[in-house]
C-alpha cells in the first residue's frame, strides 16, 4: 500500500513559527510574496526583535484556503456534513 502524506504530516516538520525565508521556502515561492501575502493578510505575523515571524498554523491556513493540489486533498477540505 502507498502511504500518502496529510497536510499535517507535511508540516509536521517545520518550527512552530517561521522566519521569512523559511515560509517562502515551504510555500516556494520568493520572500517577496510572503511580504505580500502578510500585507494582504493572507498570512499572519509578528515580530520579535525586529524579525517578522509566521506562525505554521498561519501556514496550513492559507494552504487550505488556497491550495489544489493532492496532499490527501489538503485533508479533505469541505468534507461532508453527514
Amino acid at each position: 500500500m502507498l502511504a500518502t502524506m496529510t497536510l499535517d504530516d507535511e508540516l509536521a516538520g517545520l518550527p512552530a513559527f517561521l522566519v521569512k525565508s523559511e515560509a517562502a521556502k515551504t510555500l516556494r515561492v520568493s520572500q517577496r510574496t510572503i511580504e505580500r501575502l502578510i500585507a494582504r493578510t493572507e498570512l499572519i505575523a509578528f515580530k520579535v526583535g525586529g524579525q517578522t515571524r509566521i506562525p505554521r498554523a498561519s501556514i496550513r491556513e492559507y494552504l487550505l484556503r488556497n491550495g489544489t493540489g493532492p496532499l490527501e486533498e489538503l485533508d479533505d477540505v469541505g468534507k461532508d456534513d453527514a
